[in-house]
């Protein structure tokens, strides 16, 4: 090699070495970070959950109830234009003490592993005394703004993991809301139901929170989940009716997990997935592309709501966390793999894509649903963003059934013809939650006729069940029409011979 060439690699390093501790150095200036339309407040809100309790042990080995206690970060946008400004260490702090708050533990409190064993010891002593753009309880702005609701991952359990996400969005008008990840009756998480189900009910419960402050706009809620934290998210965003939008971080559900979640939970439905999702994960988990996608890919067996796909060109987990941006010094197993070294752009990309779609769909913003549809298709270094469906959002089981209960049998069952015949056919799998409306109808709320309406529709649904029928024929029969009920009888003995209790009924009116 000759002395023109080693020149050309010493610069070569020494400039790259500036960019990947650039951030570090306190001279970051990525241009998503330059626009800021609001400055930063952050509060810490410390609040326990009355309705559901833990077992903590006494010095002396005895037991004793208390509620959960939930730690909740708050950003939002603030009045405040000069005060001071938090510094990292302050963050680092708050994780320190998130799982190890107790005064008298003899256990001792470390920063969060992938910031000790990702950087020199010298490197973190800089890094915590950098500005950050928050200031710690300072005065909400008067407008209200939407909110958004950060669910944590595995081994990054602090909200530390995503705090230039959340000052990031706030610095645009939202007001975020995340708390650290914990297990049901510890801090360990395992990979069940039981645990998954309290991290959505912890989200649940700092949104809850959060809806009661004067700047949170109570219309329109984002969700955004890292890792088991986007299990976590998809969930909240199913059962919750009032999520308007979902992104998840490189969480496992683009394909069924090894461990079965979020897929074996009980409120697991994707028809209930009705919302605008954008999903970002690295290339490697969907070779080819979504088109080349195996069909149990759950954007492909998802069917309503327009869906997002992007893949970024990276083998880290942790691009899709703060760590990316602040330099990172060392390889680590299980936290930084090979390419550690320069992935600051794909956490940009996190960020920028996260707000040009939560803009677009919470805000209705006309520039960023451009900047979305001019990035479809953009291929490089093996990324790939691509627009998956594009459906309206329809009406949900859940909103059928409501609507027949409020505003009567009509309405409700109309709404159900309107929707498309693909997503009408995946609707109601089965009876039972519309055989057990009927019934309620019939016995408990004293609306027989809505009953009759109710078992009519079913048996549209399963031509074929015995039990539609059977049901259909005790409601004619409770509301006096003897011939209906003797009709629908027989119709459910022609369906299943071995219906006993129609025998019984039909010799009972004869």
């Amino acid at each position: 090699m000759n002395n023109q060439k080693i020149i050309f690699v010493i610069t070569l390093s020494f400039f790259f070495n500036i960019i990947c501790h650039n951030y570090l150095k306190g001279q970051y200036n990525g241009l998503m970070f330059q626009k800021r339309f609001y400055e930063v407040g952050f509060q810490l809100l410390e609040i326990s959950d009355m309705s559901r309790s833990i077992i903590e042990f006494t010095e002396n080995d005895s037991s004793k109830c208390t509620s959960r206690a939930i730690r909740i970060y708050l950003w939002y946008p603030t009045k405040d234009n000069d005060a001071q400004k938090m510094v990292i260490n302050d963050y680092l702090e708050l994780a320190k003490t998130d799982f190890c708050n107790d005064k008298k533990s003899e256990i001792q409190c470390f920063e969060p592993v992938p910031l000790i064993k990702g950087f020199n010891s010298e490197n973190i002593d800089t890094l915590k005394t950098q500005n950050t753009l928050a200031v710690r309880n300072s005065e909400f702005q008067d407008n209200k703004f939407p909110i958004i609701v950060v669910g944590q991952g595995l081994y990054y359990e602090s909200p530390f993991t995503h705090f230039l996400l959340c000052e990031f969005l706030a610095s645009h008008g939202y007001v975020v809301v995340s708390c650290p990840l914990k297990g049901t009756q510890y801090r360990l998480v395992n990979l069940n139901v039981v645990d998954l189900e309290t991290i959505v009910r912890d989200m649940e419960f700092s949104l809850s929170e959060v809806l009661k402050l004067p700047i949170a706009d109570k219309k329109s809620i984002g969700v955004i989940g890292y890792d088991l934290g986007g299990m976590a998210g998809m969930l909240l965003a199913m059962r919750n009716p009032n999520v308007d939008s979902f992104i998840s971080l490189d969480a496992g559900i683009l394909y069924p997990h090894y461990s079965g979640l979020p897929i074996n939970h009980p409120n697991y439905n994707l028809l209930n997935l009705n919302v605008p999702w954008l999903h970002i994960t690295q290339s490697r988990f969907c070779p080819g592309g979504f088109e080349k996608a195996h069909p149990s890919n759950t954007m492909k067996q998802k069917v309503v709501g327009d869906n997002y796909l992007l893949l970024l060109n990276t083998t880290n987990h942790g691009a899709f966390t703060s760590y990316a941006m602040l330099g990172i010094d060392n390889q680590v197993p299980g936290y930084w793999e090979n390419d550690y070294l320069g992935i600051e752009p794909i956490y940009e990309k996190v960020c920028a894509y996260s707000l040009d779609f939560l803009n677009a769909y919470l805000k209705n913003d006309r520039e960023s649903k451009i900047n979305l549809s001019d990035k479809l298709g953009i291929q490089e270094n093996k990324e790939s963003f691509e627009r998956v469906e594009n459906r309206n959002s329809t009406i949900t089981k859940n909103q059928i059934i409501d609507k027949i209960i409020v505003e009567g049998t009509q309405s409700g069952i109309s709404s159900f013809y309107k929707i498309d015949k693909e997503i009408k056919e995946k609707l109601f799998a089965d009876e039972i939650e519309l055989n057990w409306l009927g019934y309620h109808f019939l016995y408990w709320w004293n609306r027989p006729i809505e009953a009759i309406k109710v078992f009519e529709f079913i048996t549209e649904l399963f031509p074929e069940s015995a039990n539609a029928y059977d049901s259909l024929a005790e409601a004619w029969f409770i509301t006096g029409d003897k011939d209906k009920a003797v009709e629908y009888y027989q119709k459910s003995l022609e369906l299943n011979p071995g219906n006993e209790n129609a025998k019984l009924k039909l010799n009972s009116i004869k």
